[in-house]
């Protein structure tokens, strides 16, 4: 703890970790970088003026019947955290815990174990023979173990609930066949088969870069690689041979 304050071992308890960090800012920034300007009173509100370490000036409005607050930064109405100016108002007035309401679920400990319960109540909507059965039971198992949170009585009570079922059952007498395979598994624990394999293969490989130039194929690379053979100047005819020997020259001349 970075405070003696009480209100940020509250927050502790109440926030989780990384989010209790970010509050722990706030609450050092209402401790040492914040300051009241003026304070009015507006029939059952009492309105304050802070003044953070950048300058600027909120106004913060404190009902101390209802214990209710609101901010002029509005930054719990965007993100569900207490800033610093009203976090140093309760510091004025000694409080020494976040009241309930501006604990956002979302942000809480319990959030985890109120999605666990949201499960289990659509499980038992929709609670069919097979596999979505067991499936509902490992839910039930992760609900009572999220719920007792360590506590050694609640764990005392699900251990001796779970030998006295285990007792009945070795009892009666009969014997399930237990399914083999990773198919098998993944549906007892999801409650849903597994997906078919997927195949993907290689995309075809594409020349992407921007040579300017049309790309020819084997066979006219074949074609285009043979010699050309010498062209008579004479003629103008490649035929094998020259202007010293090229048949339209004068016999007399050659």
């Amino acid at each position: 703890m970075k405070t003696p304050l009480a209100i940020e071992r509250h927050a502790a308890n109440v926030y989780t970790i990384n989010i209790f960090y970010e509050v722990q800012t706030k609450i050092v920034a209402a401790c040492f970088n914040c300051r009241v300007v003026t304070i009015s009173k507006d029939g059952d509100y009492v309105c304050y003026e802070v003044q953070c370490s950048t300058g600027r000036v909120f106004n913060v409005c404190h009902n101390p019947r209802y214990n209710t607050n609101s901010c002029a930064c509005k930054m719990f109405n965007r993100i569900g955290l207490l800033y610093r100016h009203i976090l140093y108002v309760l510091k004025e007035y000694q409080q020494e815990v976040i009241l309930s309401g501006y604990v956002m679920k979302r942000w809480g400990k319990c959030a985890s174990m109120g999605s666990i319960q949201l499960q289990q109540t659509t499980a038992q909507q929709n609670t069919i023979p097979g596999g979505t059965l067991q499936h509902q039971v490992w839910m039930d198992f992760n609900a009572c173990m999220g719920m007792a949170r360590g506590d050694d009585q609640r764990l005392l009570q699900i251990s001796h609930a779970m030998s006295e079922v285990k007792q009945k059952i070795q009892t009666d007498g009969r014997t399930v066949a237990a399914k083999l395979g990773n198919a098998a598994i993944i549906q007892t624990m999801c409650g849903t088969p597994s997906s078919l394999p997927v195949t993907i293969r290689p995309p075809v490989v594409a020349k992407n870069k921007g040579s300017g130039k049309r790309l020819k194929g084997a066979r006219e690379k074949a074609i285009t690689s043979k010699k050309k053979g010498r062209k008579c100047h004479t003629c103008d005819l490649a035929l094998g041979h020259d202007t010293r020997n090229c048949p339209l020259l004068d016999p007399v001349l050659q």
